[in-house]
């Protein structure tokens, strides 16, 4: 992976990260796009699960 692949990466994540608060709400409700909101957090657990195994 490029290094500026690699950088979008990690600010996706950091991002994520910041509005998880915010996306677990969103996953909650009944609103039409929390199945978005939902997959964002899986994709979010997923990325730090490979960050935490490639340390």
């Amino acid at each position: 992976m490029s290094s500026e692949a690699s950088d979008t990466r990690q600010s996706a994540i950091e991002t994520a990260e910041e509005l998880r608060d915010d996306l677990e709400a969103l996953a909650a409700s009944d609103l039409p796009f929390a199945y978005d909101a939902e997959r964002i957090l899986e994709d979010l657990e997923q990325a730090q699960k490979e960050e935490t195994a490639g340390q």
